[in-house]
């Protein structure tokens, strides 16, 4: 089979061109990443801490990293890696249908750490959506709160001896 010397090289060489191919494309039709424009508005992408009971939920899109908690029954709090200039929330109670929004406040002027008082403790089921302004940009994302209870693998059912 591999006397033929047209197949021998069909051999070497297809997979060199597909990987030529592959990161040409790439290059090609990828979006260039640049920096945030002045009165723009970015999609925050949620992190996969933000559908599991992990405690805390991590949104980032760049060098823009919040991370959202709840700190105890009624206070939301806000870390962000970069110093914003204002913080809202809006949580959609979905048994209920009433959706309350909230503005955060910076904690002792500190303008990465914002908080604000829940009326309310919301659901799993329930929709928080969030927009903070920072670098003169707004940035937005909406997540489920599965996020909210923080649950380990040693449950209830689990004995440690």
């Amino acid at each position: 089979m591999f006397k033929n010397k047209h197949i021998v090289a069909a051999v070497i060489i297809a997979p060199v061109l597909a990987l030529i191919g592959y990161f040409a494309t790439d290059h090609a039709v990828s979006e260039k990443p640049h920096a945030a424009e002045a009165g723009a508005s970015y999609s925050l992408v949620a992190r996969p801490n933000c559908r599991y009971t992990s405690g805390q939920c991590t949104l980032y899109n760049g060098d823009l990293k919040i991370d959202v908690q709840l700190v105890d029954s009624q206070t939301l709090s806000v870390t962000s890696s970069a110093p914003l200039n204002a913080a809202e929330i809006s949580i959609q109670y979905v048994e209920s249908g009433v959706e309350k929004k909230m503005q955060l406040t910076a904690k002792e002027s500190d303008p990465q750490y914002w908080e604000t008082t829940l009326s309310q403790l919301p659901q799993s089921s329930d929709v928080l959506r969030i927009v903070v302004s920072a670098q003169e940009s707004l940035f937005f994302a909406e997540t489920a709160l599965g996020f909210l209870e923080y649950e380990t693998v040693y449950g209830k059912d689990f004995k440690r001896e």
